[in-house]
């Protein structure tokens, strides 16, 4: 009974920690504001320089994964392989 009750408890936790950290970048510029003395325009440059960040960085990591190729799962195994996945 216990064993079973392992894939729901992970499942569980993942959708929890999911869920509180979603919650707490909705008060990023607040903190921001109050606790850093941030103007409103700072805040907002922030925000619009986390976002040009991250588009950046994925652009990245595209071309890092057509250079590298397939990350090796445990035993060397793409994630793909074994279940018709490529």
């Amino acid at each position: 009974m216990r064993q079973r009750m392992i894939p729901y408890l992970i499942i569980a936790s993942d959708i929890l920690g999911a869920l509180a950290a979603g919650m707490t970048l909705k008060f990023f510029s607040l903190f921001f504001l109050e606790e850093c003395g941030f103007s409103p325009a700072a805040v907002s440059a922030v925000s619009a320089g986390n976002s040009l960040v991250i588009s950046a960085l994925v652009s990245v990591g595209k071309r890092a994964a057509g250079l590298l190729g397939k990350v090796g799962g445990p035993g060397g195994a793409g994630f793909g392989e074994g279940r018709g996945e490529d």
